[in-house]
């Protein structure tokens, strides 16, 4: 029907899609770029999993999880997972890296 929704939103175009906006759409459509999305933990006491801690380490579950669920997002693209110490120059830095890579 007129006025009906042809692709719910957030839809990923794909062949599929594209029929269905060449055979219902108007001649326009408005889309979108993924999101980029870089994960950065920060913390000196964190290690990978899998690697022996030490007392004063714990292992990154924070990291897979976001990247996780980033991943599960059509609408985003992760560019980056990182992990960074805890001081502020450090972060900085490395946040400009990103940005200009990005």
């Amino acid at each position: 029907a007129v006025g009906s929704e042809v692709l719910a939103v957030g839809t990923e175009i794909g062949p599929a899609q594209m029929v269905a906006i060449a055979t219902f759409a108007s001649s326009q459509i408005c889309v979108y770029r993924r999101a980029r999305v870089a994960v950065i933990n920060t913390g000196d006491e964190l290690i990978e999993g899998g690697s022996p801690a030490l007392p004063h380490q714990i292992r990154d579950s924070n990291g897979p999880l976001l990247e996780s669920l980033v991943r599960k997002r059509a609408w985003l693209q992760l560019t980056s997972r990182s992990r960074v110490a805890d001081r502020y120059e450090a972060l900085r830095s490395h946040i400009e890296q990103l940005l200009k890579e990005n």
